[in-house]
């Protein structure tokens, strides 16, 4: 599998309504699959960092 395709792939599985942008409870939700201690304010910390809309 591509790489754009495997990247494809995560972004629909973490977009989970399909509007076809991350929402920060979507970007939560990934995160504590691998980190249930993040909280809130780390992700929001994390979204605001990285969120290139403003």
């Amino acid at each position: 599998m591509a790489k754009k395709e495997l990247a494809r792939e995560m972004f629909e599985a973490v977009d989970k309504n399909g509007h076809g942008y991350i929402s920060a409870a979507e970007f939560r939700d990934a995160l504590h699959v691998y980190d249930e201690s993040i909280t809130d304010s780390d992700v929001q910390e994390m979204f605001l960092a990285a969120d290139v809309n403003g």
